[in-house]
This record gives C-alpha cells, sequence and structure tokens, in this order.
C-alpha cells in the first residue's frame, strides 16, 4: 500500500470495520487498512491478509502512526478523512491529538518563475461554527475559478475570500518586485468557512484551488497548535486595522470571533484566590482592579491607598487576567502589603479573557454595596478622593455610572464624560470631551450628566451591575465595554454622571500596548462596530440632544 499513491477517498464497513482501499484493486486488495472503534474511545488498526483470516491488530493513534509514517502524503491524507468520516462525534478530541502528531508537512506554492502562486497561513477552530482562514493568491490572470476546503474529516465547504488591501504586502514584493505584473486585486485574503463536522477538532485542513481547464492545486494549512486566546490574538493581529471593511466584519471576523471568543467565556473561571492582610468585614465599597503586563503601577498606586485613610472601609481584589505572570504579581502584592499594610486579595484568572470578564469575574467575589472598577494605571490625586466620588454618586437621582476627572500625568485632561462620534469610522465610536485641553479647562470643570463615563474609573451600584448584566463578554480583549453599561443603564432608565471635583491621572491604555490581539490589530475596530450593530438607533437618539454636543459648554463664572 505504501507505494499505491492512488487512493480511494471513501470508506467501506464491513464487520465492525472500516478501510481504505487502491483504486486500481479488484475486491479487498493485500494490505488494505482496516480502522475500527474501541469502547476505551481509541481505534484499531490492521491489514487485511488473505491467508489470515485474524486482523493483524494494533492498538492506538501511536501505532497507527508507526504504521504510515513511510505513507505518501496522498496515502496519509485519505487514511485520516476516512478516519475521520467513520469516527463518532466522542472521537473529536482523539481525532485532533491525532492531527498534532500526525502534523503533515504545510503546502503553498512560492515559486517566482511561475505567474500563479497561492498559500495558506492561517486556519483557526472558531468553536462549533467553522473555521478562519487566512492566505494568499497570486492570480494576476484569472485563473481560479473556485476555493474549496477539505476538512480532515472529508467535509467539503466553498470558500469566499475577502482581499485584504495592505500597506506592507510580502507577496507582491515576492513575485513583483519591481512592481511588474500589476495585479488586478490585493492577493491576500481571510475568509470563514461553516463546517457541520466537529469544527473545534479541525486542526489541520486542505484547500482545493480548481483552475481553468480543469487543474487543480492544493495547499495544505500548518497544523493549529493555538491555545483558545492565543488563537484569539492570532485571529486579530492576522487583519491590519488598514484592512478593516464593514462586510468583512460581519461576514468574516464577526462569526470568527463570536464563535471563538464565546467559547473561550463559556468556561470561563478563576484559577486561584489568594489574599493579603485582612479585609473590612463590611465594606463600603469594593474596588476590583484588573491587571495584564504592566505591574510597575502597582507601587504608586498602593502607595497612595496605603496613606489614605479613606480606604481602609474599602475592599480591594485585584484580578489578574495573564495567568502565567501569577508568581510575579503575588510576590509584588505581598511585599506592597507588608509595606503599606494593604489589604487585599489576588484572583487569578484560569486564561487571558479580557478586561470585561477579568472584571465580572472580580465583581463575583465583591461584597460591597458599591462597586468601582479602577485600572492599575489610575493613581489617586490625593486623600480622601474614594469617599467624595461615593457620596457624589449617591445624591444623584436614578443613578447609572459615575466617573471622575482624569488627566495625563503632564496635566492634560484625559477624560470629562464620555460621548460618541460619527464619522471618523463607518460607525459609532467612544470619544472624551475636551481630551488633551489643559486640566482645568473650564468646560471640563462642571460636574453634569454625560452619556457615559471611561472604564478606567467607574463606579456602580452593584445590584445595578447585575440587573445591566454587568461588563458585555462579547467584546473582545477590552474596548466599548464602559460606554455598553453605560447604553444599558440608560436603558432602565437610569442616568450617567461626570464628577470633576475627584481628581485622579491616568497613564492611558498601558495594558493594551502590551497585548499581541491589541497591537495593529483589529480588536477596537471589531467591538466599536459591534456596539454599533447592537447599540447604534440608541447611540443616535442619545447624541441628538444637544445637552452631550461635542461642543464647548457655557464657562461657568
Amino acid at each position: 500500500m505504501a507505494g499505491t499513491p492512488s487512493i480511494l477517498f471513501a470508506c467501506r464497513l464491513a464487520g465492525g470495520c472500516c478501510y481504505v482501499e487502491a483504486a486500481d484493486a479488484g475486491g479487498v486488495p493485500d494490505g488494505a487498512v482496516f480502522i475500527g472503534r474501541q469502547a476505551d474511545g481509541l481505534t484499531r488498526f490492521g491489514r487485511f491478509q488473505p491467508d489470515e483470516p485474524a486482523i493483524e491488530a494494533v492498538t492506538g493513534p501511536d501505532a497507527y502512526l508507526r504504521r504510515t509514517a513511510a505513507y505518501p502524503t496522498e496515502v496519509r491524507f485519505a487514511l485520516r478523512a476516512a478516519l475521520g468520516r467513520m469516527s463518532a462525534p466522542a472521537f473529536g478530541p482523539d481525532f485532533a491529538w491525532l492531527q498534532r502528531l500526525e502534523a503533515l508537512p504545510a503546502r503553498q506554492r512560492a515559486d517566482r518563475a511561475y505567474d500563479f502562486g497561492t498559500g495558506l497561513t492561517l486556519a483557526i477552530p472558531c468553536g462549533d461554527a467553522g473555521l478562519f482562514l487566512r492566505g494568499w493568491l497570486w492570480d494576476p490572470h484569472g485563473a481560479v475559478e473556485r476555493l474549496m476546503l477539505i476538512s480532515p474529516f472529508g467535509e467539503r465547504q466553498p470558500v469566499t475570500p475577502h482581499f485584504l488591501p495592505l500597506n506592507d504586502d510580502p507577496v507582491r514584493r515576492h513575485f513583483a518586485p519591481d512592481g511588474l505584473p500589476a495585479h488586478p486585486a490585493p492577493p491576500n485574503f481571510a475568509a470563514f468557512v461553516p463546517l457541520a463536522r466537529d469544527p473545534r477538532h479541525c486542526l489541520q485542513v486542505r484547500l482545493e484551488i480548481a483552475l481553468q481547464g480543469g487543474l487543480t492545486e492544493e495547499l495544505v494549512s500548518p497544523v493549529h497548535r493555538l491555545s483558545r486566546p492565543r488563537g484569539r490574538d492570532a485571529l486579530l493581529a492576522s487583519l491590519p486595522a488598514e484592512a478593516v471593511t464593514p462586510a468583512l466584519l460581519e461576514e468574516c471576523v464577526h462569526p470568527a470571533l463570536s464563535a471563538l471568543n464565546g467559547d473561550l467565556m463559556a468556561g470561563r473561571y478563576l484559577a486561584e484566590i489568594e489574599g493579603f492582610g485582612a479585609v473590612p468585614a463590611s465594606p463600603t465599597v469594593s474596588i476590583i482592579v484588573p491587571l495584564y503586563g504592566a505591574y510597575d503601577f502597582l507601587d504608586i498606586q498602593a502607595a497612595r491607598f496605603g496613606f489614605d485613610p479613606g480606604l481602609r472601609d474599602a475592599e480591594l481584589i485585584y484580578v489578574l487576567d495573564r495567568p502565567e505572570d501569577a508568581a510575579l504579581v503575588r510576590d509584588r502584592l505581598d511585599g506592597l502589603h507588608r509595606t503599606y499594610g494593604l489589604a487585599c486579595r489576588l484572583a487569578v484568572c484560569a486564561e487571558n479573557y479580557g478586561y470585561g470578564p477579568a472584571c465580572m469575574l472580580g465583581a463575583g467575589l465583591a461584597n460591597a454595596p458599591l462597586l468601582l472598577f479602577l485600572n492599575a494605571d489610575v493613581v489617586p490625586e490625593e486623600s480622601g478622593w474614594l469617599a467624595r466620588l461615593a457620596a457624589f454618586h449617591r445624591a444623584q437621582p436614578d443613578v447609572g455610572v459615575t466617573g471622575p476627572r482624569l488627566l495625563f500625568p503632564d496635566g492634560g485632561l484625559q477624560h470629562a464624560g464620555l460621548f460618541f462620534s460619527h464619522g471618523e469610522q463607518r460607525w459609532w465610536v467612544n470619544r472624551h470631551y475636551w481630551k488633551g485641553f489643559p486640566g482645568d479647562h473650564p468646560p471640563a470643570l462642571v460636574s453634569r450628566e454625560v452619556p457615559g463615563v471611561t472604564g478606567a474609573c467607574l463606579m456602580i451600584d452593584a445590584g445595578l451591575f447585575r440587573q445591566a448584566g454587568g461588563f458585555d463578554a462579547g467584546y473582545v480583549l477590552g474596548d466599548f465595554e464602559d460606554s455598553t453599561l453605560a447604553l444599558a443603564c440608560r436603558a432602565l432608565g437610569r442616568r450617567n454622571h461626570y464628577c470633576a471635583d475627584v481628581v485622579l491621572t491616568h497613564q492611558e491604555r498601558t495594558s493594551m500596548a502590551l497585548h499581541p490581539g491589541h497591537r495593529g490589530g483589529i480588536a477596537s475596530a471589531y467591538n466599536g462596530w459591534l456596539q454599533d450593530r447592537v447599540w447604534g438607533e440608541a447611540i443616535a437618539a442619545l447624541m441628538a440632544d444637544p445637552a452631550f454636543a461635542e461642543t464647548p459648554l457655557p464657562v461657568p463664572a
């Protein structure tokens, strides 16, 4: 069989076994490979020998790999597809493991001698929905008639590519270093392909390219070996911001990300919780601080907290969204507790979930009637700020969310309330009033009702937080959860407020800059588009109110 490259892509069931036979053989050929199921979920493999009625049984994928190592790639593909087609759904995890061990070489065509080339660089399983593909196609003469994805289970689905105009295009540089010949379309593409059979266990796929004249070209993707968070980050980073269009987001990114992120969020949990010191028995406010990557600011923030008597009745909960840093952060918080007497708890996420889900896990541990979500790079200017912010919050009728005035380290204004702007993108985006103006810009010194406030420092009643649904886990990594929470509060009849008299310093987006899914990727664009998709009409009605216009308000006397 090892010398027979012609294989019939079909499996026949006989006596509980399956075999793949050579196309030119009559009946059951010598050396046909049998594949069977066992009660323990493993497989049985053997060869049919006409003079031996008993199957020579070998048990488990390891034995299968030893048997098939010398087979041509076409034979191994046929065997793997036949195994996938005959296996029960419960076999999916075993089959995924088999694909990792039997990693077939990735196959592309990148020879400049031909005026045609193609490659498949990513094939990311997206929950139970399908696969996200990222690849390239150099086809200046339009020779391609169709693209067809072939899963390891043998399922075939057409591929509708979204071609991506990129500022930095390595494919074009490779095939046309002097700029010729001209290519009528961008060669890079992305696609989402829905699959019916075990999408999350499809770790290596083929892409069949049908050319004019009946010729075909076949690609093989690399084996997907990434965890769910890293798969999400690879998807986000593979699509530069300049390539984003509403069609790409609607037809490709959203079905892929919503399934991949939903699969990750469905199983989110805290891997560990550790306390440092005695927290208040009946705290007035629970301060929830999400952490990712940037920990130097903890020292400054903790020093201000430790010398502020107003925080003695507050409960401090740090939520680490980068579990590989648990030992480092644990040691740091222990040192800060010993230095400043800072009592706190550390909750470690099992995986990197993102800002909103990490805050939700922290809120699940909170015991106070009032919640304050605070970034680690937000530092109070003076003592007593928390009591003043809480008093302002409680004094507002029908209060939703409340936020203070935030300044950049140079004294410039970072936040004086959040509003929505249309025109920079094809959807509503979040902006801050008078951002970049001097910190004492007169209109920013007026406390007032605003459309929303930033999640960098956001106060809300615990009961309302639960009633509004908390931070929406549909957003990836972080961005727009705060504005969506503010919109949800308004939908419940609440009003959101900006408190000008409480001032803190904010080193904006420190952690975001460290995350591979945010750097140069499409996370923010996707989240903004997603918010507009759900809340666009409500935002348009809200921003029609002149009280929320971006134009400066009357300067107070």
